[in-house]
């Protein structure tokens, strides 16, 4: 198990990343619930209270158990609430994925890049992840400026059903990078 201590964050010039706590719910539904930061994912739709429930006790699982997860971002400053930011299991498949929901209102501000730079640092030098992938809608211009800005190259084009998702038919474009920080064992 993961060392965990309420007091661990990873911070940044502007922000904090931190755990999940059972005060948060009502900050994570102001965003789930808001159909432009849901444009594109669920297909606009809200999530439930059910399933924001279920997203804050997956990541609070991840944390105790491997270290990582989709952290809570607040601005250092203002202790304001962004959104959040970090590493998920990208379902059924299993593999790895870095994502990001950030409040409407703070959007165009470079949070999501700086928080997604924050969250990549740690997963690769202290978790020591491999290979990370993120899968985007390919209609998502600021994910997909963010993902590139961050160094993540383009894999393939394809759709949400190639990873036995549904609905089948949503495009995706699916970029990856291996850590850096890792010798690949080829490289002796």
């Amino acid at each position: 198990a993961w060392f965990v201590t309420d007091s661990f964050f990873l911070a940044t010039e502007r922000l904090i990343l931190r755990p999940w706590k059972p005060l948060d719910f009502p900050l994570i539904c102001r965003l789930a619930k808001n159909p432009q930061v849901m444009r594109y994912v669920n297909q606009g739709k809200s999530w439930s209270n059910k399933r924001i429930l279920s997203f804050i006790h997956k990541q609070q699982k991840s944390f105790r158990e491997v270290g990582y997860c989709r952290w809570v971002v607040e601005d250092q400053n203002k202790n304001n609430f962004v959104g959040f930011c970090g590493i998920g299991v990208f379902e059924p498949v299993g593999f790895l994925e870095i994502g990001w929901g950030i409040e409407e209102k703070l959007w165009g501000k470079g949070f999501a890049t700086e928080a997604a730079r924050c969250a990549l640092e740690h997963a690769f030098k202290e978790i020591r992840i491999p290979h990370l992938k993120s899968v985007v809608h390919p209609e998502n211009k600021a994910s997909l400026t963010v993902i590139r800005k961050i160094g993540f190259l383009q894999k393939q084009n394809g759709f949400l059903g190639d990873y036995q998702r549904s609905p089948k038919n949503i495009p995706i474009i699916t970029y990856s990078l291996d850590n850096p920080y890792l010798i690949p064992l080829h490289q002796k």
